[in-house]
């Protein structure tokens, strides 16, 4: 979790060092259905439109970094059984939402994924 906020958030923050008044990231989560839905709205100079088609494309031609952050967000996502989808970019800034369900997935032997890397890790 700690990796698809960070990523989302960095690349926020970046986006907004390139413009002349601050803009600001605000995180929400309210729960939707069997889902918590987490919100990551900045108020950067959003995305044009080739940018929001390929942002949680792998090395999308950022200026800074691999261009790999949003992907491995979105993989992340995915990985916990949510999403992450791009819900708006204009000129007032990016939203971007993380779908994840409430229930830890499963692997087929019933063992819960976060109990299975806890234990594996350490």
């Amino acid at each position: 979790m700690f990796r698809i906020l960070f990523n989302i958030g960095l690349n926020a923050v970046q986006a907004m060092q390139r413009q002349k008044d601050r803009g600001f990231l605000r995180i929400t989560a309210r729960l939707a259905d069997k889902n918590v839905e987490i919100d990551l709205i900045d108020g950067g100079p959003g995305l044009d439109a080739s940018d929001a088609l390929s942002s949680i494309e792998p090395h999308n031609n950022q200026p800074k970094g691999t261009g790999l952050g949003m992907t491995i967000a979105a993989d992340l996502a995915r990985w916990h059984g949510g999403e992450l989808e791009l819900v708006r970019s204009d000129s007032f800034g990016t939203c971007f939402r993380l779908n994840l369900p409430l229930m830890a997935r499963q692997r087929e032997d019933g063992v819960e994924l976060a109990d299975f890397v806890t234990s594996e890790l350490g």
